[in-house]
C-alpha cells in the first residue's frame, strides 16, 4: 500500500467536502441526471455508510465509503482520488481497505456501480484489478445503459494468471515498448533479461543486458538480501525486465516494486525487440 493513513472520517469537513463536491460533478458531467447515482454529503451520514479518507500527513488525498445493503452484502461508495494524486496505486489502497472491512462484517459479497461510458473506464479497470466480475443491478438500482454493476464474492476464491497478470500490471504501471526500453538502457537503466538459457541460446543475446535467472530474481535484485547484486539492487536505478513474450517479466517486475524498486517491463519481450529491428546478439 501507497504511505498513508487511512480512516474513518467525516464527510462534512471542509477538505472533504470539496473533494465530494469534485466527485459529484465529475458524475454529473458525464452520466445523464436520472443515472447520477453519486451520494451527497448528508446522504453519507446515513448509520448505514461508513466513510474513510486517505491521507498523508494531514493531507487529502481520496475517499471511499462502505454502505451496508443487508447482513450479507455491502456496496462501495464515493470512491474518489484528488487528480495530483492519481497513479499512486491510492484508489487501490482505499478498494483493498473497503473488501477487508466487509470481510471482517462478515458480509459475504461487495458490489457497487459506476459509469459504463469512456469516463469511468479507469474506475471499471480498478475495479476488475481487485477481481470485481459485472453483474446485473442490485439494491434499487435500475436497469440503465448509462450503468455497469459490478461484484465480488467474499466466499473463498483463487485468482486466475489472468487476473494475476493483470494485477501485476496495475501495480507496475508504465510500461515500456521496445525503442522506450532501449532509449532507456542507453540513458543508465539497467535492461535484465529474464529468460531461459535454452531461450537465449535459441534466439539470441541483448548485447547490453544483464542476464539473471528467474528463480533467482528475487535474491539478486532485494537491497536486504545477503545475495544481492550490488550494482542493481538499487532504489536509485531502474529496472527494466525483459522476458520472451512480456508475461513473465510482468510478474518479476510486480514482485520487485514491492522491495521498492523502480521496475518496469518491455511490452511484448525479447520478440517484440527483435521484430523492431533492436540489436541481438547471435
Amino acid at each position: 500500500m501507497p504511505d498513508g493513513l487511512i480512516s474513518i472520517d467525516d464527510p462534512r469537513a471542509d477538505d472533504v467536502r470539496a473533494l465530494l463536491e469534485r466527485h459529484l460533478a465529475f458524475a454529473k458531467a458525464n452520466t445523464p441526471p436520472e443515472d447520477v447515482h453519486a451520494l451527497e454529503v448528508d446522504a453519507l451520514l446515513d448509520p448505514a455508510v461508513t466513510f474513510f479518507s486517505f491521507r498523508v500527513d494531514g493531507e487529502l488525498l481520496g475517499v471511499a465509503a462502505l454502505k451496508r445493503l443487508d447482513e450479507e452484502h455491502a456496496e462501495i461508495k464515493s470512491m474518489h482520488t484528488s487528480a495530483a494524486a492519481r497513479g499512486r496505486g491510492i484508489g487501490r489502497a482505499l478498494v483493498d481497505h473497503l473488501i477487508g472491512v466487509a470481510r471482517e462484517r462478515g458480509h459475504r459479497r461487495v458490489s457497487l456501480e459506476t459509469g459504463s461510458g469512456p469516463a469511468f473506464a479507469a474506475a471499471r479497470h480498478l475495479y476488475a484489478s481487485a477481481r470485481f466480475t459485472p453483474c446485473g443491478p442490485f439494491a434499487d438500482y435500475p436497469q440503465s445503459p448509462n450503468s455497469a454493476h459490478m461484484t465480488l464474492d467474499l466466499g473463498e476464491s483463487y485468482p486466475s494468471v489472468a487476473q494475476l497478470l493483470e494485477e501485476a500490471r496495475g501495480e507496475i504501471g508504465q510500461r515500456l515498448s521496445p525503442l522506450e526500453a532501449d532509449a532507456a538502457a542507453r540513458a543508465g537503466a539497467a535492461l535484465i533479461d529474464i529468460r531461459a538459457e535454452s531461450q537465449r541460446e535459441r534466439d539470441g543475446t541483448l548485447p547490453d543486458a544483464t542476464y539473471i535467472a528467474r528463480n533467482v530474481l528475487e535474491w539478486r535484485l532485494d537491497p536486504a538480501s545477503p545475495h544481492r547484486d550490488p550494482d542493481h539492487a538499487r532504489r536509485d536505478r531502474r529496472l527494466i525486465l525483459i522476458c520472451d513474450e512480456g508475461y513473465q517479466s510482468s510478474l518479476a517486475a510486480a514482485t520487485l516494486k514491492r522491495f521498492g524498486l523502480d521496475a518496469t517491463d518491455v511490452i511484448g519481450g525479447f520478440q517484440a525487440w527483435r521484430a523492431a529491428g533492436l540489436p541481438v546478439e547471435d
